[in-house]
This record gives structure tokens, sequence and C-alpha cells, in this order.
């Protein structure tokens, strides 16, 4: 008969995960060692059916949503600025 893992072995597999992206934050963004005051939240609200979709694409990416949104921000950013409307 076989042992439930313990919260211990669960915190030691997740210390031993590589994280999925280096540059978190974007080009020209907060150094990932960076402090929590330096980095602030976004609060992001989506459907139920968008947060699931958000929650596969991160599993087959072998990533985490925060990761998705922080690249789709970056993503944004990289863009040139839009001519200003009349």
């Amino acid at each position: 008969m076989s042992r439930r893992p313990s919260l211990k072995n669960a915190i030691d597999a997740a210390e031993n995960l590589k994280m999925s992206n280096d540059n978190s934050f974007g080009a020209g963004g907060l150094h990932p060692s960076a402090t929590a005051e330096d980095r602030r939240g976004v609060l992001v609200r989506v459907s139920m059916d968008v947060r699931r979709k958000l929650k596969l694409v991160a599993i087959n990416r072998n990533t985490t949503v925060q990761d998705l949104l922080v690249e789709a921000i970056a993503a944004i950013l990289e863009e040139p600025d839009p001519a200003p409307r009349p």
C-alpha cells in the first residue's frame, strides 16, 4: 500500500520546477528579482469560459495563466504607438 504524498513532498517538487518564462516582465520591464514593493497587480475580469480556456492553454504550454497574461502585456507594449485619434 503506497502512502499519500505529504505537503513536504509537494513543496519539494514545486521548488524543483524551472520557471517557464525567464523574462516574465517583458523587455524593458521589471527585473524578475525585483522586490514586491516594485511590482503592482492588475486585475482582469473574464468570463468563466475564458478563464477555463486560459487555464487549458497554460497547461498545454507548461506555464501559468499569470505568465500568459504577462507575455500578452509585453507583446502589446512592444507594438508601436498608434496614431492619435482625431
